[in-house]
């Protein structure tokens, strides 16, 4: 038997029902895990959504009072049309920034930024030259900050969503063995999941 024949052997070990079910049942523990850490990140980026609009309209009044009180001529808007938001449905998550600017009456337009899909960030961050483009000067530092935070939150979530899907995976490849469809599973998918019984 070759090295690899050797691997392929040990990567794939038959399973009955009984040690399917009990792989199953700890899938199902997994699967909750993933759920809370991922309501856990969601929690994490509303606060950082919150924290950031708090902190803007707080460097906004201090830029407004600095001006009044060196009587400095208005050399533009204070207002900032750059924004960020996290959205949430089913499963999945965006944590993004969309400009608002303000239009005749009391519509307003909103336009999506489009995310960086290389660089810094591993396609998880924006680019900052873009976000910065429209930021007010005030408030540039903070939109760094939150945009570091932001990546953070964005890697994170991708990472849970490849195990999540893994552990879908290997729960279909259980509830088969479970229902007898005779399929062979692989501890590729899980590592350590499988009870270590050889049905040779």
């Amino acid at each position: 038997m070759t090295g690899t024949d050797t691997k392929e052997a040990t990567r794939q070990i038959a399973l009955n029902a009984q040690e399917a079910q009990r792989g199953l049942d700890r899938l199902t523990a997994i699967a909750s895990e993933i759920q809370i850490a991922e309501a856990l990140l969601e929690a994490e980026a509303e606060s950082l959504v919150e924290e950031f609009r708090n902190g803007r309209a707080k460097l906004r009044d201090e830029e407004k009072l600095q001006r009044e009180a060196a009587a400095e001529p208005a050399k533009g808007s204070l207002y900032s049309p750059l924004n960020i938001s996290v959205r949430a449905h089913k499963g999945s998550m965006e944590l993004y920034w969309f400009t608002q600017n303000k239009g005749k009456g009391e519509r307003s337009a909103f336009k999506y930024i489009p995310q960086g899909r290389s660089g810094r960030g591993r396609g998880h961050g924006y680019h900052l030259t873009t976000l910065l483009a429209h930021a007010r000067p005030y408030e540039r530092d903070i939109v760094r900050e939150a945009e570091r935070e932001a990546t953070s939150i964005r890697e994170r979530r991708a990472e849970l969503l490849d195990i999540r899907r893994a552990v879908q995976r290997l729960t279909r490849r259980y509830e088969e063995r479970i229902q007898g469809v005779p399929e062979v599973a692989a501890v590729d998918d899980a590592p350590g999941l499988v009870p270590m019984t050889d049905a040779r």
